[in-house]
């Protein structure tokens, strides 16, 4: 069993250490589309 235990520290150590870069693209992912709709050619929805 401590295989097992090793394992699901392993996911957790990486489930943690992923979570910055998660926040890091979403935050990318937010600033792009917001360049994206300031482009100009596009219809503004404002």
């Amino acid at each position: 069993m401590q295989g097992a235990a090793f394992l699901v520290g392993e996911v957790i150590a990486f489930v943690v250490s992923d979570q910055p870069l998660l926040d890091a693209r979403s935050e990318t992912a937010h600033v792009f589309t917001v360049r994206v709709s300031e482009l100009p050619g596009k219809p503004s929805h404002c």
